[in-house]
């Protein structure tokens, strides 16, 4: 009886710090799924090559808790679309950051996006229709002196 007891104590303080913890965080993410099936052609001589269906897929998740962010995009082509790079096949972890906010300060470290101006100097961008990511690795740190700046 002493057990089941302890049992039940345990378990409600987990509820609580559970529940206490999620009310300051938020989770939120995408995912998107672009499929092909193939057919053969005579009339313009297309045969499929290795398979008959291809799949490029894109996992978004992003964790927010106070003043901390974290995220990652994983992407798995099993195979690739026609008409994107070959070596893209398998799946992999692609990009991945993680920083805090305040309302003077922004640093982030890993994989971000970034644009100078019209983008003529630096444009750093994700256009998965045309299978284009350029997202830029490093640490990224933002000084925001007041709301005019």
């Amino acid at each position: 009886m002493k057990k089941v007891g302890i049992f039940y104590i345990l378990f409600f303080l987990s509820l609580q710090v559970y529940s206490q913890f999620w009310k300051e965080s938020h989770v939120s993410g995408s995912f998107e799924n672009n499929s092909q099936y193939y057919l053969t052609d005579e009339k313009i001589r297309f045969h499929p090559l290795n398979s008959k269906a291809a799949t490029n897929n894109y996992l978004k998740l992003d964790y927010q808790y106070k003043f901390i962010r974290a995220g990652i995009q994983y992407e798995a082509y099993l195979p690739q679309l026609l008409g994107f790079y070959s070596k893209l096949e398998g799946h992999r972890l692609a990009n991945r950051y993680l920083g805090f906010i305040t309302n003077k300060y922004r640093f982030k470290v890993g994989n971000f996006y970034e644009q100078f101006g019209s983008g003529l100097v630096l444009r750093a961008y994700e256009d998965r229709a045309l299978g284009i990511n350029t997202a830029l690795d490093g640490a990224k740190f933002e000084w925001l002196p007041n709301s005019i700046i």
